[in-house]
Order: structure tokens, then C-alpha cells, then sequence
């Protein structure tokens, strides 16, 4: 007979980091749907007539839940949950560390604390099932106990059981899993500093935790752990590897703004090769995007006719105008004639408040110089690749050159430009999007959709990469 474990929990009391008086989540809440409903440039799209109720009840939920919320990190949860309603990626919630000491010691005073006793844990070193959320768990730092015990939003929580690293002590609660559906749970992760992080986890096919790198005592299989297909993979952000006497391989992991110098000097320093050998792995795994500047060096590689371009449009309100500007002046990295060409368009938007202004107009691109190498470009993508690295593969499949190999990609495009917005108590940083793709009009959009590889990839597989030269060499 299984042992109920909740009878066996002995609870101290708890010590919690309590919303100020002063400044209810609710009341932040209401802020942040307000801003999003003004500002971020999908809203007229997505709250309509037909959605309307399901939009108010939505809300009207995570309100409560925000009423409700008695720490910060329930509060931090349901601002980053709620605009789940409008299915985009480009709306997302950050957070900061606690960056000072003192911070840190509040926190650590703050944290949720569970007292175990040894029946418990004893118990729970035979829940070896790997399909069972309960059990203890493991890593290089920590050793917690999963136990369910249903609080406010929770259903499950981590309890450290020993700890190496000196700002966790036995007691604290490590983790919180809040369920989403049958075996699916929403993930608060407490890292060193004690700051919560978010996540998901599913047990439907085995063990969320031990995929997120933790191992569950009695269960054989091994936490996962990074396997990069180059050692050059774990230190550098874009890399270039001769592969053989006819093929190149590029690796680009981030599109960052900050970043298009460094990609430019990996394929200038590289160029002869790139465009001596017949073959070329462009490979973008894990692309989440950045900014278009940073692949413009791929685009004579790839090219063998002129490119056609939909262009977006921007949501005037003055706090998109005052995003615009916060960027630029934060971000010395972006090109000048980048901020010029915006500052332009914002000048003419500051006209239109409360409409959509053509900050990129409808283009047809054709390059002054192409190379006749490489004659065949894999493009490896995955579900982890976005926004501006899906703003290079529409191109990029407009190539006579190229073979998409893969997953689809994430599909997080049709509305971008990310800006940001602070918030406080508690504090935390939204970053929504500020522009609207005319594709959306034209029936072409790809959010939530993606784009689709010419052939399909199986990652799990060992032997995927051999398949991908393979059928470059066809």
C-alpha cells in the first residue's frame, strides 16, 4: 500500500515574502493589461467582437489570482501567464537578480520554509517511478525533496534537503510546480540568489525534472546533459569548421544586434573558404533571434535572385515613440544608420498617434554581388528558432540555393520589434511588440505556425547530422 506522505509532513511556520501594503498585485496588474491593450501592436487584432468574453474571463481570473497572490513570485507568475491569451512570444516577462547583499539576505530570510522529518524522506527515496512528480532529486549543487502540498496555486514543492552552495539551507523551498493540465505543470524555479525563474515541465511521457537536468534517486535514467555537435559549440556564439573537401559549415546561435560584428568577421575572415567549396551548413539550432543587421553577411552566400520583402508597421502611442528612443540611447552596438532610418519614421509617427505607421515599406532586394559558391546551402532549423532568424529564412527560401532541414520553426514573427517597459512592486521588465506585418493581411502570416523544413529532422537521433550531409551530397 503507497504511503501517504502528507500525513507525514510536519509544517513550520512560513516565512514569505509579503506584497507591501502598498503595492497590491492587483493594482499592478491592472497596469500591465493596460499598457499591453494601448501599446503592444497585436491587441486590435486579437480582443474582437468574436473573443471579447473569452478575453474578459481570461482576465478576470488572473486578476483574482493577482488579488490573491501573497509573494512576489505568485505575483511575478500570473504577469507572465496572463498574456498567454494573445499567443505570442514577443510579449515576455523578465526579472532581475538580487544583485546587492542586502537583497540577497532578504530574500534568503523571505523564503518559504518546510520542515520534513525522516519518514518523509525516507518514503520518498522509494518513489522511484519516473512518471511520479515525488521523489528526491539531484544535481552537482542541490539534493530536494519533491512532495505535494497544495498552496494557493500550487500542487508540488521542492524542499532542500542538503545544499553545497551556502545561500540554501535544509528547509527552503527550492521549487514549485502549479499544474496546467493532466501531468503539466507551470514551473517556479528559485535560483542561487533565491530570484524566481519560470518554466514548464510535463510528466506525461516521463520525468519533467530529470529532462530539466535533475536526477530522481532510483530512476536509472541519467539527467540530461549538453551534447554539442562541435566542441566549439560550448564557448562560441558563431563558429566556421571546414568539413571536407567540398563542404562548409557555419554555426550562428544568436542574432543579437550586439553580435553583427562578430558574425561579419567570422564569414569575412572565412570568405575564400565559403566561396571556393561547393556545399555549405548554415546551421541555426537554438536561433531565437535579434536583429536583421546581424545576418546581412549571409545574404550574398545564399542569393540567387531578387528577394521579395513584406514590410510591418508601426503602433504609434508615445510610449512605443519613448521605447524607441530608451533603446537607442541604452544600445551604443546598433548600426547608426539603423537608428537613423527609425528615427525618421518615429518623427512622422509623433503625427499619428493611435494608428499604424509604414516603418518598412514593401522591398524587392537584388544584389550587386553573389558568389557561384556555394551551390547548395543546408539551413538547419528547429522549434527554438524566431523572430528575426524567421526574417532570414523567408528570405533565405527564396533561393533557388537552399534546403531547409529540421523542425518548423517557432513561428514568432508576424508581430516584432520588441520594446520594453519597467514595472514595479514587484519589479520586473515586459517586453512587447511594437510592429505589425502587412503579411498578416496578405493571408501569409507564421506566428504560431512557423516555417517548415523541406526535410524533416529527428534531433534525438545520433545519426542526424549524417543525414542532413547526405542529402547535400544527392
Amino acid at each position: 500500500m503507497r504511503t501517504n506522505l502528507s500525513l507525514l509532513l510536519l509544517f513550520t511556520s512560513l516565512s514569505l515574502h509579503t506584497l507591501a501594503q502598498d503595492c497590491p498585485c492587483a493594482k499592478t496588474f491592472d497596469s500591465l493589461k493596460t499598457y499591453i491593450e494601448r501599446n503592444y501592436a497585436g491587441a486590435h487584432d486579437k480582443i474582437t467582437a468574436q473573443t471579447q468574453a473569452a478575453y474578459e474571463s481570461h482576465t478576470q481570473r488572473y486578476r483574482r489570482i493577482a488579488r490573491n497572490s501573497r509573494k512576489d513570485a505568485y505575483c511575478l507568475y500570473t504577469m507572465r501567464t496572463w498574456p498567454q491569451f494573445f499567443k505570442d512570444h514577443h510579449i515576455a516577462l523578465t526579472t532581475t537578480d538580487n544583485a546587492s547583499p542586502e537583497a540577497l539576505q532578504k530574500a534568503i530570510a523571505a523564503t518559504e520554509m518546510i520542515t520534513l522529518n525522516p519518514a518523509t524522506i525516507d518514503a520518498l527515496r522509494k518513489n522511484t517511478d519516473g512518471r511520479n512528480v515525488e521523489g528526491i532529486y539531484s544535481n552537482a549543487s542541490y539534493e530536494v525533496a519533491v512532495v505535494k502540498n497544495t498552496k494557493d496555486i500550487r500542487t508540488y514543492a521542492g524542499v532542500i534537503i542538503s545544499s553545497k552552495a551556502p545561500e540554501w539551507s535544509p528547509g527552503q523551498v527550492k521549487l514549485e510546480l502549479i499544474p496546467t493540465a493532466d501531468k503539466e505543470f507551470d514551473a517556479i524555479w528559485y535560483y542561487k540568489d533565491h530570484h524566481p525563474v519560470f518554466g514548464h515541465v510535463s510528466f506525461r511521457n516521463e520525468n519533467g525534472l530529470v529532462l530539466e537536468g535533475w536526477t530522481k534517486a532510483g530512476y536509472n535514467k541519467p539527467a540530461t546533459t549538453f551534447k554539442p555537435l562541435f566542441e566549439e559549440e560550448r564557448n562560441a556564439v558563431v563558429f566556421f569548421k571546414r568539413l571536407d573537401s567540398s563542404t562548409n559549415y557555419l554555426r550562428i546561435t544568436d542574432f543579437d544586434i550586439s553580435l553583427y560584428r562578430k558574425i561579419d568577421s567570422v564569414v569575412n575572415a572565412n570568405l575564400d573558404a565559403l566561396t571556393s567549396r561547393p556545399k555549405l551548413i548554415i546551421d541555426l539550432r537554438g536561433n531565437g533571434g535579434g536583429g536583421d543587421r546581424s545576418y546581412r553577411s549571409l545574404r550574398p552566400l545564399v542569393y540567387t535572385q531578387p528577394v521579395n520583402t513584406i514590410g510591418v508597421d508601426l503602433w504609434v502611442t508615445p510610449e512605443n515613440i519613448a521605447a524607441n528612443e530608451r533603446l537607442f540611447a541604452a544600445n551604443p552596438d546598433i548600426p547608426k544608420d539603423y537608428i537613423e532610418q527609425y528615427r525618421a519614421k518615429v518623427k512622422e509617427a509623433k503625427k499619428s498617434s493611435g494608428d499604424f505607421v509604414n516603418v518598412y515599406a514593401d522591398r524587392k532586394d537584388t544584389l550587386t554581388s553573389s558568389y557561384e559558391f556555394p551551390s547548395k546551402v543546408a539551413v538547419i532549423i528547429d522549434g527554438r528558432c524566431a523572430s528575426t532568424t524567421e526574417q532570414f529564412l523567408l528570405e533565405a527560401r527564396q533561393s533557388k540555393k537552399t534546403i531547409f532541414f529540421g523542425e518548423a520553426s517557432q513561428g514568432v514573427l508576424d508581430y516584432a520589434n520588441m520594446r520594453e517597459k519597467d514595472f514595479t512592486c514587484p519589479s520586473f521588465t515586459l517586453g512587447y511588440a511594437t510592429t505589425r506585418s502587412r503579411r498578416i493581411d496578405a493571408g501569409l502570416g507564421i506566428d504560431n505556425k512557423g516555417i517548415r523544413p523541406d526535410v524533416k529532422l529527428d534531433f534525438k537521433k545520433d545519426d542526424w547530422f549524417e543525414e542532413v550531409k547526405k542529402k547535400l551530397n544527392d
